[in-house]
């Protein structure tokens, strides 16, 4: 067979060819397993010989112990059979080399472990390969319960569905004990609906024996308990065997008991370290319910989450329709063998609907079931249209079924597409891969760089790592401090809290701020990026930090006062001027260049740009200007950024001698609606506090005026106010008319703010509306009193600093 006639394209004009001949039912199960196992190898060997999926990290180094003696996993969040498989196929794997004298890794036991961390490729592959053998037998074990519920074509239909179920092929994929948790329990139903059929020992012995194993896979199984109690008394009720004598009951206690039994066999220490499991239980049960996933919105209820991404990723986009459809078809006249099929995955989702974690991976294990429901309700629409249109008699049930198969394909496209399109992703080199390269060829080695979790795995013996889960929780004054000079971003964490700012306010803030107060060098974007295809292909952020006092825009400048005035020119013009005046540091590692105000619409689109000065600026400059230009008129929702372009002077950066970046701040004016309230006034300050007292932070003051009423918004911050030993007492701004008289002193924070002990730690923030003051005016800066612990000596107060605002501040 060509490797042509493999492709998933191939494969389905031979389905169709074999649906329009005789009896094609008896090539469904090798249907089936040939397009099960091409679809779940494909792209296996993603990302090696790097571990990206931080849940394949974590089992693989609890079965690497295993081999080195320790059987006690010491981790209860997840059972241990299935990592006990994997360390008994790695020991398999490791006496068959070693039996065949091939030295190396398989030399001796100690050897074969350090392997791993050489390369973990052929090992990584191993525990992958029993996922994905796994899963296809779950495939073809839904093939045979569709089939003994409704016949052939149902348990085939089921099963092409479940291969092309986004979310299962992805998990299959994977490391990790979901998709064989999923096998045991679809097993597990089998046998509970020969219960209800039949009713013999054996059946109630392999159900109890597949949902202990879904249990101590993945504490998957116990609500198996409902439709195997429905089971056993619609059993008894049909048979007409008496309820109420005990004896009739002694199955479902012999079931229990090898449900326990295979629980123990499976995760013995969950017995033998009890108190360990017992934290560990407790802890992901208050994960489910409560806590939520770290970085995860809980805003939005669970139910409504699955309603609107979990039966797409999980049943299919077009199939969850037919998901719906079947369950109300079920529902309307439902036979006992409806209500068992129903239970298990309506109860649980219903408990699913009230958790505080969610994803969409926890919909797996209804999977298999919603899907069968789904074609089942498929199967009882074809036969009520039937009925409705009054289609003639010699409409056959064998062409109805063949031409149900074609039909369903078709609504199996979209998945197919999916599932298409993300296997072919994890042939390809992951953004971090690629992001590895990149610092590997243009960093040089000693540089000190910061990374979170989900980012490149760079050398630490060839780089100065500073590693935070999540790089929030290291505050950029801190980082700065420890004179990092990059950060490196994964908007796999970044994403969690960036979506959500109104319930990560802080840590939102955190990484829209790097836009501000570092340097944006180089991005790796995957080419196919979706909300829910999570832990592959990031967006890899690389930020410069500068060494300056302050790094954020604009730190280059000691000073920097700006007027800006939007006025409507016509319909679709506008005209901005500005005039700007500012004193660059003394020093400085930096170039910077074109200095620029620009648009961007609501989705990041650049509407315009204007370089106001766009020539050089070095260090110990004084620049000033008044200039003015026609620009595109703005609607609500846009935004205006203040900006320059930097070069840094100083290596580490293997960059053009001529290269660029931009540096930016965003004028936030609070209001999207400020489009429409033109003219628009704006000052923008900005002033390094340094004197005598030690004086060591920043103050950013925003002003702007709309229908004669002025706002204000003000920063204070600095690292000697958060992680040094300053505190300042009463900073405030004062505004006045010209002559002095007329005078509007606001306090920007009242009391001590700094990094002492009775002190709050900056930075702090205010806004505020002030009215109508006079026009036009002088502004001061200043405070009460201000120490410096290395500087005791020289502390005292008030202090104050008139700001040279920009020229021709008065004219219009």
């Amino acid at each position: 067979m060509s490797k042509r006639s493999l492709e998933p394209a191939s494969l389905f004009r031979y389905i169709i060819i074999i649906m329009k001949g005789k009896e094609p039912e008896k090539f469904f199960p090798w249907i089936i397993l040939l397009l099960a196992l091409i679809i779940r190898f494909w792209g296996i060997n993603f990302s090696l010989p790097f571990i990206y999926h931080v849940d394949e990290e974590r089992f693989a180094q609890i079965a690497l112990n295993y081999l080195r003696g320790d059987l006690n996993p010491h981790f209860f969040h997840v059972p241990s059979l299935y990592t006990y498989s994997v360390a008994g196929l790695w020991k398999l794997y490791y006496l068959l080399g070693h039996y065949l004298g091939l030295g190396g890794k398989f030399a001796s036991d100690q050897a074969f472990i350090d392997g791993f961390g050489r390369n973990p490729t052929v090992y990584m592959l191993l525990g992958r390969s029993l996922t994905v053998i796994l899963s296809v037998a779950t495939i073809l074990a839904l093939y045979f319960l569709g089939k003994y519920l409704a016949g052939p074509w149902t348990g085939f239909l089921a099963a092409l569905a479940l291969i092309f179920s986004p979310e299962h092929n992805k998990i299959s994929h994977y490391f990790v004990p979901d998709s064989p948790m999923v096998l045991f329990l679809v097993l597990s139903y089998y046998y509970i609906f020969k219960i209800y059929k039949e009713g013999r020992i054996k059946h109630y012995l392999l159900s109890g024996l597949f949902a202990g194993l879904a249990f101590t896979t993945k504490y998957g199984g116990h609500f198996l308990v409902i439709p195997l109690f429905l089971a056993h008394f619609f059993h008894l009720q049909e048979s007409r065997k008496k309820w109420w004598d005990l004896s009739r009951h002694f199955p479902l206690l012999l079931w229990g008991v090898t449900f326990l039994l295979l629980f123990f066999l499976g995760t013995p220490y969950a017995f033998l370290d009890y108190q360990t499991f017992w934290r560990d239980f407790r802890w992901q049960s208050s994960h489910l319910f409560s806590l939520g996933h770290f970085g995860s919105s809980t805003s939005q209820p669970a139910w409504l989450f699955y309603l609107q991404y979990g039966f797409a990723e999980n049943a299919g986009f077009l199939l969850q329709f037919l998901v719906y459809a079947g369950i109300i078809f079920l529902l309307l006249k439902p036979a006992k063998r409806d209500l068992i099929l129903l239970s298990f995955p309506l109860i649980l989702f219903i408990i699913m609907g009230f958790w505080k974690t969610r994803a969409t991976r926890y919909l797996l294990n209804l999977a298999p079931f919603f899907i069968l429901i789904g074609v089942m309700g498929y199967d009882r629409l074809v036969q009520f249209s039937i009925r409705l249109l009054k289609l003639p008699h010699y409409v056959h049930r064998p062409g109805i079924q063949k031409s149900m198969a074609c039909i369903f394909l078709v609504l199996l496209l979209p998945s197919i597409w999916k599932v298409a399109r993300f296997n072919f992703s994890l042939t390809q080199e992951d953004t971090r891969t690629v992001a590895k390269h990149w610092i590997e060829a243009n960093i040089p080695p000693g540089t000190r760089i910061a990374l979170e979790s989900y980012c490149p795995q760079i050398s630490r013996k060839r780089y100065r790592v500073t590693y935070r889960h999540a790089l929030y929780q290291a505050d950029l004054d801190w980082l700065a401090r420890r004179r990092i000079d990059y950060l490196i971003v994964s908007d796999i964490m970044s994403a969690r809290f960036t979506r959500f700012p109104r319930e990560f306010p802080e840590e939102a803030e955190f990484y829209q701020s790097l836009e501000e107060k570092a340097v944006l060098v180089k991005t790796f974007e995957p080419s196919w990026n979706e909300y829910l295809i999570d832990l592959h292909n990031p967006t890899i952020k690389i930020y410069r930090l500068s060494r300056r006092p302050d790094p954020a825009f604009p730190g280059f400048f000691t000073s920097y006062s700006q007027k800006i005035r939007l006025k409507t020119e016509s319909e679709r013009k506008w005209e901005i001027s500005t005039s700007f005046k500012a004193k660059a540091l003394i020093q400085s590692e930096e170039l910077i260049r074109n200095l620029y105000i620009r648009g961007v619409d609501k989705k990041g689109r650049e509407i315009f740009f204007w370089a106001f000065y766009p020539g050089n600026v070095r260090a110990g400059e004084e620049v000033a200007l008044v200039s003015s230009e026609k620009i595109p008129a703005l609607r609500p929702g846009d935004s205006l950024y203040l900006g320059y372009e930097i070069r840094f002077l100083r290596q580490p950066l293997f960059q053009n001698p001529e290269s660029f970046f931009r540096q930016e701040m965003k004028l936030d004016l609070n209001d999207d609606a400020w489009t429409r309230q033109l003219p628009l006034e704006l000052v923008f300050v900005y002033q390094m506090m340094s004197g005598e007292r030690g004086e060591d932070y920043f103050q950013k003051i925003l002003l702007w005026k709309q229908k004669e009423e002025w706002q204000l918004r003000a920063t204070i911050y600095g690292g000697e106010l958060r992680w040094g030993n300053d505190e300042v007492l009463n900073p405030w701004i004062e505004i006045s008319d010209l002559k002095g008289l007329e005078k509007q002193k606001i306090i920007l924070f009242s009391g001590w703010l700094g990094s002492t002990e009775r002190a709050t730690r900056a930075p702090v923030k205010i806004e505020k509306k002030l009215g109508a003051i006079p026009y036009p005016f002088s502004l001061s800066l200043g405070y009460d009193f201000y120490q410096d612990a290395d500087l005791a000596q020289k502390a005292g107060g008030p202090g104050a600093r008139p700001v040279e605002l920009a020229p021709d501040w008065g004219s219009n």
